[in-house]
């Protein structure tokens, strides 16, 4: 004769929050804007250098670069007043834009950045 064997033990804890949506991605979209800004800034305090550049509180600036917050009028201003205006102008016109004034613009703003890059390599040599 077999002993009796006691039931199963239920699971442990539950997880506080479900897994959710595992096809959906994480994180917030960053806007177009923001990704050419975020990429100019650096990786330290980028947050604290664009609050300063701009003159926009910090917690704006770090929801702007989280994807929190989508830029609005004045932080478009003030960035177009900083040394970031080319990166404004990238993130702002499409790549695949068809309007020949846009194309034009496009191109003189990487021309700008392509030469700005050469001077920055230059310098440092």
């Amino acid at each position: 004769m077999s002993p009796r064997l006691a039931p199963p033990r239920d699971a442990g804890k539950k997880p506080r929050f479900p897994a959710g949506n595992r096809n959906f991605p994480q994180g917030n979209p960053i806007s177009p804007v923001m990704q050419k800004v975020k990429s100019s800034l650096g990786v330290v305090k980028a947050a604290q250098e664009l609050s300063f550049l701009t003159g926009q509180p910090l917690s704006i600036c770090q929801k702007l670069q989280s994807g929190h917050r989508v830029e609005n009028r004045e932080m478009i201003v003030a960035l177009a007043q900083t040394h970031l205006v080319v990166d404004l102008v990238l993130g702002l016109i499409a790549e695949d834009v068809k309007d020949p004034v846009a194309r034009a613009m496009r191109k003189a703003a990487r021309k700008i950045k392509l030469q700005r890059e050469l001077a920055r390599l230059d310098a440092e040599e």
